[in-house]
């Protein structure tokens, strides 16, 4: 065999490992966790970490199977999606912006309250998947999140402030 393709490989296979390492990383980050956390409460029967504790063992169990594949050769090749054109490079900017609609909830409902930052993150994701229509993306995330801001506090849960800026707590 070449070096060249002796690299190539090498290399290949260590990318083989990628995903079952990663999936087991986070599943036993998950699983210590939960244990920090009850699993069972008197008044609601599963407690904040059985939910951790469920979706970290998953994580373990398909790292497991993950890893079984690759110790037995077989190779993960990316699937084609439905009417995606892969001659078409990633959008930068898009997905740019999708990040920061992921990342601006956590630096504005703070400061702006949950309805706003929410509000902002959806215009932020609807414009990296191609919308244009700004004015009414935010206008349709600040009405979408007040129901789930509205909803949640119904349930007893606080997502933080609804319009800290106009003293609306």
């Amino acid at each position: 065999m070449e070096p060249s393709k002796a690299g190539a490989t090498a290399s290949s296979a260590k990318r083989s490992w990628g995903l079952p390492l990663l999936a087991g990383f986070f599943g036993l980050a998950m699983v210590l966790e939960a244990t920090t956390l009850p699993l069972l409460e008197r008044y609601t029967g599963l407690g904040s970490g059985f939910m951790v504790a469920f979706v970290g063992t998953a994580l373990l169990l398909i790292a497991a199977a993950l890893s079984w594949q690759v110790q037995n050769g077989i190779r993960f090749q990316p699937e084609s999606g439905e009417g995606v054109d892969e001659t078409v490079p990633v959008s930068k900017a898009g997905l740019a912006l999708a990040g920061l609609g992921i990342a601006l909830p956590i630096i504005s409902i703070p400061l702006a309250g949950f309805p706003l930052g929410a509000g902002l993150a959806y215009a932020c994701v609807t414009r990296a998947y191609g919308s244009m229509r700004l004015l009414r993306d935010v206008v349709i995330g600040i009405a979408l999140a007040s129901a789930t801001w509205l909803a949640f506090t119904k349930l007893g849960v606080q997502l933080g402030p609804f319009l800290p800026l106009v003293g609306a707590k």
